[in-house]
């Protein structure tokens, strides 16, 4: 009898082995809510709650989950922790994150980084397990626009970041004892005015090895002039393979390299807003991926397949970068015919739009965060699993409320969602930008609740600042 069930245990062991090896991604982490099938799912309707005091946290009525504000005014940041070159330095940029494919966790969740405030070469750090600002540390200048406030944490140490400033590229050692920095420049492009991550929306690869980086070239002043550089931190500079120009010139949106290294993804505005696709060894054409696309994110399948997942007018999306194969995930699963796919053709299904950001979670296999423009939902959604949905909060930046008295520019959002600014242009600096930590357990985004009233970008002041929910175990 003890022989029968030594061997019955053996033989469960050994299944459970098995299935295990047989999972190369993780499940979900139990502080993930249940997944909602397309069926059941309805737009979400989060209800008003304070906003979070500075360095506080309220609990969400809708999830229960705690709600930090983590960024703050200048007086509100300088008051816990002096900035370096004086309190009236801090600007709107220091108190968000730079934008939804940035991680601003490190490699451990242990602290978060800000956006680099424009012309002070400072952003914040922030201490996660008790959510404190504990220092202002070295990031670009970022004199030259937008594009070059991003700061990328490393993939193979959690005490290691990285920025480019002008035409060089800065590695930053932490000591996360006491904060002290020391910043060194990694290399210099000097046949270029400046370089940036892929134009803002670049990352590492997986392994941290490759990067693209595109940079402003100083030859005829030319400013769309841009060409993307394949490069490997850790080993030579690859010299620049390709020009994103041709006799008319063409404007570079963004460039990246997917989480395998595999692959080379880059956006063309003027070309019906189109995304391509070609080889990191720069081999061959590149491939058209798909148009008329809003924010998007790199993925990796269970299988380890590279994608790239993006949200518009019709769902989300996700297109497969070896092939260019187009499919819906959300909210349901169907082949797109990518000529038809523009938006403007009658196709558009009302009430379903995934309008927004989207951020791979890079631990398990297929996730990312959807940040839903029409009901300032956040939603997790695996692309292994169409046709379902995970609700984990919202940033209060969805439509405005019917009657309301205020103007679709006083609320800084339009009728679908959609963020502008109070002369009715696009105003990044309160876009959500959510982004989620490796794990899914932090989720950053950028809010002001809709509480700061009219004259959103003159009077009063910018108020979204960053903002973190961190789900519950």
């Amino acid at each position: 009898m003890k022989h029968l069930r030594l061997l019955s245990i053996l033989i469960i062991a050994s299944v459970i082995i098995s299935l295990n090896a047989e999972m190369p991604f993780k499940i979900y982490p139990e502080y993930f809510p249940a997944p909602i099938k397309n069926v059941d799912w309805h737009a979400s309707q989060a209800k008003k709650i304070s906003t979070p005091r500075f360095l506080s946290s309220v609990s969400d009525p809708d999830t229960a989950n705690q709600v930090w504000r983590l960024g703050g005014s200048a007086e509100e940041m300088g008051g816990i922790l002096e900035h370096p070159d004086g309190n009236g330095s801090i600007t709107l940029t220091h108190a968000q994150h730079f934008y939804s494919q940035t991680n601003p966790a490190n490699l451990n969740e242990t602290f978060a980084l800000g956006s680099a405030g424009r012309n002070h070469n400072y952003a914040a750090l922030w201490r996660l397990k008790d959510k404190k600002l504990v220092a202002w540390v070295p990031s670009p200048r970022a004199e030259n626009g937008i594009a070059q406030r991003q700061l990328l944490w490393d993939k193979n140490n959690k005490n290691v970041y990285w920025y480019t400033d002008s035409n060089k590229l800065f590695r930053v050692e932490l000591n996360l004892n006491n904060y002290s920095a020391n910043s060194r420049i990694w290399d210099i492009f000097p046949d270029y005015e400046s370089i940036t991550f892929g134009l803002g929306s670049g990352d590492f690869s997986d392994d941290g090895s490759k990067i693209v980086l595109v940079g402003k070239l100083k030859i005829n002043n030319a400013a769309n002039d841009y060409v993307i550089l394949s490069y490997l931190v850790n080993q030579k500079k690859i010299s620049s393979k390709m020009t994103i120009k041709e006799k008319e010139g063409v404007i570079l949106d963004w460039a990246g390299v997917d989480p395998t290294g595999e692959f080379i993804v880059f956006n063309e505005p003027s070309r019906g807003n189109s995304t391509w696709v070609l080889p990191f060894n720069l081999e061959g054409k590149p491939r058209l991926l798909y148009k008329h696309t809003k924010h998007s994110d790199f993925v990796v399948d269970k299988n380890g397949d590279s994608w790239i997942a993006f949200g518009n007018w019709q769902g989300v999306f996700v297109s497969k970068l070896s092939d260019s194969n187009l499919k819906r995930i959300w909210p349901e699963l169907n082949t797109v015919d990518i000529e038809k796919y523009d938006g403007s053709n009658g196709l558009l299904l009302t009430g379903e739009s995934a309008s927004g950001h989207i951020s791979r979670v890079s631990s398990i296999a297929g996730l990312v965060l959807v940040s839903r423009n029409e009901d300032g939902g956040l939603y997790y959604i695996n692309i292994d699993k169409p046709g379902e949905i995970i609700y984990v909060g919202n940033t209060r930046h969805g439509k405005r409320p019917k009657n309301s008295p205020l103007t679709k520019a006083d609320w800084g959002v339009d009728s679908n969602g959609e963020v502008v600014s109070s002369d009715g242009g696009k105003d990044y600096y309160r876009e959500p930008r959510a982004s989620a930590s490796s794990s899914g357990k932090y989720i950053f985004f950028v809010s002001d609740y809709h509480v700061y009233g009219t004259n959103y970008l003159s009077n009063p002041v910018p108020k979204a600042y960053l903002n973190m929910i961190e789900l519950n175990h």
